[in-house]
């Protein structure tokens, strides 16, 4: 059975999760995803292992490599069953679709990162499906028959713990909703990054969340360094600067950013610098920032501003 992780054990702070905040944790890991049908169903085990073997290098399959079509139920042996048992059934393609980048190690053992994240989201549509927990089971099943051996367990118990995971989550921003708005959006990330760690467990945790992370830390020091009036402008512009460069290091996203992000910085101050009018100035820089990257690459750093003078 799982443990007992119901959330009134976690003695959380009845104030307000600011949705920048919680959204900032998913910020690069939902890319428009829609919350599909609830005619979808997926599976998952009932009862999730102590332990899980968790790879982070080398990694020389995935997902897509690994799955057993022949395992699996044709899309009409479904619609058969959903029809003479009076109950919905998932799509076994959008399931594939969803998990197939996950990345395996030599030995099978899943890979958790990002990528793994991003999966997660796209099965469960960024939390849109309620599941109960039969319903749950069955997701996990289908995985299990879809990807035999340990990465299907491994993948089967990461998924059900991470749907338990956004069901707690959404139940503790309702709590935080109910109280008014809060003064300490930090602390209350932190509550967040415990009610991961309880479900999901702290290496499961780490390795899903480590880029969101990142993105939350550097959001928190940008705004104390703005904040900090003990600071000259050109002080804060100099931290400001270096709090990006610790995070292009954490994060990695764009080839090197460290770089090109000093060259664009410079730049871009040239023309702040200048007595061209507002909108000049803001067409110069949309023009700068698409001479220095790609809208990919762009797309992948939103949450930096670059275009702000």
């Amino acid at each position: 059975m799982y443990k007992n992780k119901k959330l009134s054990s976690l003695k959380v702070p009845v104030i307000v999760l600011i949705l920048a905040i919680t959204g900032l944790a998913f910020f690069m890991t939902r890319d428009n995803l829609e919350v599909q049908s609830s005619s979808q169903n997926i599976a998952v085990s009932d009862s999730p292992n102590e332990s899980i073997s968790i790879a982070t290098q080398n990694p020389n399959s995935s997902i897509a490599t690994a799955w057993q079509w022949d395992n699996l139920p044709t899309k009409k042996q479904v619609t058969d069953i959903a029809e003479n048992k009076e109950t919905t059934r998932f799509d076994v393609d959008y399931i594939y679709n969803a998990l197939q980048a996950v990345k395996l190690d030599e030995d099978g053992d899943v890979v958790i990162d990002h990528q793994t994240l991003l999966a997660l989201n796209e099965t469960l549509a960024y939390s849109g499906l309620r599941l109960d927990r039969e319903d749950l089971a069955e997701l996990q099943d289908l995985i299990k028959l879809g990807l035999p051996g340990k990465s299907g367990e491994q993948t089967a118990e990461i998924v059900g713990n991470y749907y338990q995971y956004l069901d707690a989550e959404r139940e503790l921003n309702t709590l935080y909703s109910a109280d008014g708005p809060s003064t300490n959006a930090e602390v209350q990330y932190e509550e967040i990054l415990a009610l991961r760690e309880l479900y999901l467990g702290k290496d499961v945790s780490d390795g899903l969340f480590a880029m969101s992370n990142a993105n939350a830390r550097y959001m928190f020091e940008s705004f104390r360094i703005e904040s900090d009036s003990s600071l000259t402008d050109e002080e804060k512009r100099e931290r400001q600067f270096e709090n990006v460069k610790h995070h292009a290091e954490q994060t990695r996203e764009v080839f090197n950013w460290n770089v090109r992000y000093a060259d664009f910085l410079v730049a871009k101050k040239k023309i702040q610098d200048t007595a061209l009018t507002d909108n000049v100035k803001r067409s110069h820089l949309t023009e700068l920032m698409q001479q220095h990257f790609t809208q990919e690459e762009l797309d992948k750093v939103r949450h930096l501003k670059l275009g702000v003078f």
